[in-house]
């Protein structure tokens, strides 16, 4: 009698993007997807395990530290911070004592401990910053995520400033060290007061591109430390999830599984602020109005601290040009508030383009007609 031969379910020409697409995936966590050499069948159940192999690793690690920062350099005379260049000024142990920072002082029943804000200044700027901000503490601080760390009801913030080296030293005695204690700084607020502080009025702003929106806001998931928990669960799933090679189960678990191993990891720097319309929807019940959900509307992004204080007070002038936002006998929109957040943050925040109106794009044009009208003049 003959051997029958088994029908491959694809070639071997249709199985290579397969291929391809899980070396990919599975490189970005050291795990080599082998060469192979048998059916296609057989490869592919190699293909298999590499991609549960990854994915279980994936779901070991812990989720990174993740902070975003401000925009590197300096805006007017001061600097930036980001969790990485701490941590290096940290590890270094470097500076020659005449470097000043600025902390805030966080009580917050029996624990104590100190939130960087800056630090690269002088004595004389340290000490006129920590004047500006008295008073303002609560901007730069998430004092309700301190509350519930600390579980109090009462938290007491002040500004301090001193010699960098002398607080990096005094942080060791502290609850909390001073990389960690960076998550309960409110990103964007230091970059918002870096602007406000430069007393110069922008000559433009970017142009709004859709693609550039929503680019950023796929690199900013990284940031969204929810959303990287659930992805490793669902890692977690995948990998003990073992369908026959090329059924339809199949179908659905691979793609999944390649896109979430690369959708997790560090998160790349993303440069840039946005300025946000914080609205609450609320629909019409048999007695009042009830708030059923929220939506945060992007007016711009890309910016940089100087545009971003400009066009947040622009906006808050007169909001109402600025969204688009249909309402019914059922359905209202009410403005909460206009902020600013950098654009690591757009995925943690929902961000959301639809309800923009074109009043920012109208803006960006007339600046630029009047810089050409300036030129041509000059």
């Amino acid at each position: 009698m003959h051997a029958v031969a088994t029908q491959e379910p694809m070639s071997r020409a249709q199985f290579k993007p397969f291929v391809d697409l899980a070396r990919q995936a599975c490189a970005r966590w050291g795990i080599v997807v082998p060469s192979g050499g048998g059916t296609v069948t057989e490869d592919a159940v190699l293909v298999r395990d590499a991609l549960q192999q990854a994915a279980r690793v994936v779901a070991a690690e812990d989720g990174a530290d993740t902070y975003a920062g401000d925009m590197p350099g300096l805006v007017g005379s001061l600097p930036g911070l980001s969790l990485e260049s701490l941590r290096a000024d940290i590890e270094d142990g470097g500076n020659q004592g005449d470097e000043w920072g600025i902390c805030f002082r966080v009580q917050a029943d029996d624990v104590v401990f100190d939130v960087p804000l800056v630090f690269g200044m002088d004595e004389d700027s340290a000490r006129s910053i920590v004047a500006e901000i008295d008073g303002r503490e609560h901007e730069f601080l998430c004092i309700d995520d301190i509350a519930d760390m600390a579980d109090s009801e009462s938290v007491q913030v002040r500004a301090h400033a001193d010699s960098w080296r002398y607080m990096k030293n005094m942080s060791r005695d502290h609850a909390i060290d001073l990389t960690t204690a960076l998550a309960y700084r409110r990103p964007g607020a230091w970059d918002l007061f870096r602007g406000e502080m430069t007393e110069i009025v922008p000559h433009s702003l970017p142009l709004w591109s859709e693609d550039d929106f929503q680019a950023r806001y796929l690199l900013s998931m990284r940031y969204d430390m929810d959303s990287m928990a659930e992805s490793r669960k669902m890692l977690e799933m995948y990998a003990m999830w073992s369908p026959e090679p090329f059924s339809g189960e199949w179908m659905s678990w691979f793609p999944q599984i390649t896109d979430l191993l690369h959708a997790v990891g560090n998160p790349r720097s993303i440069l840039g602020l946005s300025v946000i319309m914080h609205f609450s929807v609320e629909e019409q019940t048999p007695h009042d109005w009830e708030a059923v959900n929220g939506r945060n509307v992007v007016v711009a992004c890309s910016l940089d601290p100087i545009q971003a204080n400009a066009l947040l007070e622009y906006v808050r002038m007169n909001p109402e040009p600025f969204h688009d936002l249909p309402e019914t006998d059922e359905k209202r929109f009410m403005l909460m508030a206009v902020s600013v957040v950098p654009d690591a943050m757009l995925a943690s925040i929902r961000a959301t383009s639809s309800g923009r109106s074109k009043a920012y794009d109208r803006l960006v044009e007339a600046m630029i007609s009047k810089a050409d009208a300036d030129e041509i003049e000059d």
